[in-house]
């Protein structure tokens, strides 16, 4: 008879994301349309594909340059022994098309000291094929430049109704949506009871503002960045995104322009940004807002 002795070894968790819709602010449902992939800076050959969770947890392991951390040896040494962190690019992508595609360099450890659980808060926004659920208004641009016409990929919108501001950027098309939490509908909040001859509710307006904001030119490959297939080889980090863009004049009227395009919200309705009468919304990227 024969007896084995197992040794019981400790995995330490290294790297975890927590996907948030950047709308709500909650958890991602992720289901089965999400896939997310680690890829190491200094060894771009060895990718590693994250185990998505249904209540939109990511977990990466096996991670090269940090096996250390995640198979310890010692285990009174945690993450404060490490001797300098790894930079890993992260992909996310949403093939059933509710999030856009999003990438961003993380350095690991998130917390060299060991304090700070590994798990980092992403936000996701909105693809334009996203349903629009119930109590969330839809705010629409179909960007395109000024100059060339062609689509403006990777802008940003900022858009303020009634107090709440939205934040949607656009698809490589140039295609952007909106979702703000629908703001309280007045009418409800008058009259005895609350709502009592203050007219139909579909005839609430609220005013809107709207920024975009883009850089010059068309996309480029990114320096810097591992042979990435495309459109991942041109796709600005979202970092690059949400803090590097400036801001940039819209065209409300044709032969015009202005810092900010502003308009009127109908609950129920959709709203679609457009220069004129046209399907687009035009911008200028070789010039700062007036």
């Amino acid at each position: 008879m024969m007896t084995a002795i197992v040794e019981a070894r400790t995995i330490a968790a290294v790297l975890g994301l927590r996907l948030l819709d950047q709308t709500t602010g909650l958890p991602v449902a992720t289901g089965q349309g999400f896939e997310a992939t680690a890829i190491p800076l200094a060894q771009p050959s060895a990718p590693v594909a994250g185990l998505v969770g249904p209540s939109g947890i990511v977990s990466f392991h096996e991670l090269s340059g940090v096996r250390d951390l995640e198979f310890p040896t010692d285990q009174s040494d945690g993450p404060a022994s490490f001797p300098g962190g790894v930079a890993f690019l992260v992909l996310i992508e949403d093939h059933d098309g509710r999030f856009l595609r999003e990438i961003f360099t993380v350095q690991l450890p998130l917390d060299p000291a060991g304090v700070v659980l590994p798990l980092l808060d992403v936000p996701l926004f909105s693809a334009p094929t996203r349903p629009v659920t119930p109590g969330l208004a839809a705010i629409r641009a179909d960007l395109r430049d000024l100059e060339t016409g062609e689509p403006v990929p990777y802008a940003v919108l900022r858009v303020d109704v009634a107090g709440v501001t939205g934040v949607g950027i656009a698809d490589d098309g140039g295609r952007t949506l909106v979702l703000v939490e629908t703001p309280v509908v007045d009418r409800l909040r008058l009259g005895s009871p609350p709502g009592t001859g203050q007219g139909a509710l579909g005839r609430q307006t609220w005013h809107v503002t709207a920024r975009v904001f883009a850089l010059p030119g068309p996309a480029a490959l990114v320096p810097d960045r591992p042979p990435l297939r495309p459109p991942w080889d041109t796709m600005p980090s979202l970092k690059t995104l949400l803090t590097d863009q400036p801001q940039v004049p819209v065209c409300q009227v044709a032969g015009t322009s202005e810092s900010e395009w502003s308009g009127t919200l109908v609950a129920g309705r959709e709203l679609v940004l457009r220069t004129d009468s046209s399907s687009h919304l035009l911008i200028s990227r070789g010039a700062s807002p007036p």
